[in-house]
């Protein structure tokens, strides 16, 4: 009887290991911007999805969510700057919202009309005239890679100092 009892304590022992804890996480994308997330350690339709660091890249739209379930290594984190940020609200909630925005100066000091865009997508495109002196909005300076070209297609030289835009040649 004795060797019942302590055969079915090791069995529970060993079985209860294989349990690992998760928690139901809500991303929820309350931005009016696209995001894109990056999940890593978690549970998947009851397999072990993401579990050996792999990860899931989704894209939220606008206004929507998506939830998975972390282990207790598991993260949430954005995969490329945007006109957004991640804020961990709870646990089991993270929330993406709007990235305030920051005004920037730009100086035209090329004599020439010029087109000024961003890599990441945190303003707007924008045609500067010769020697304009023109206020941006910038969702972030975080991440912040401005170019500028002339209508002939040259790059221009770009100095940020700051929330000072510079293009000359």
């Amino acid at each position: 009887m004795k060797k019942i009892v302590l055969i079915g304590l090791i069995l529970c022992l060993f079985s209860s290991c294989a349990i690992f804890r998760t928690t139901e996480v809500t991303i929820s994308n309350n931005s009016d911007h696209n995001a894109y997330v990056s999940v890593t350690e978690f549970r998947r339709n009851g397999d072990l999805a993401g579990s050996s660091g792999g990860s899931d890249y989704v894209e939220l739209l606008p206004h929507t969510s998506t939830s998975y379930k972390l282990y207790d290594k598991g993260s949430v984190k954005l995969t490329k700057p945007n006109r957004n940020f991640l804020k961990k609200s709870s646990n089991k909630l993270y929330e993406v919202l709007n990235a305030p925005k920051k005004l920037v100066k730009v100086f035209n000091k090329t004599g020439e009309k010029i087109i000024l865009s961003e890599a990441n997508n945190l303003f707007d495109k924008s045609t500067i005239n010769s020697n304009e002196v023109k206020d941006i909005e910038v969702f972030t300076t975080n991440d912040f890679y401005p170019s500028a070209v002339n209508e002939q297609g040259i790059v221009l030289k770009i100095v940020f100092q700051s929330n000072m835009l510079i293009i000359t040649f």
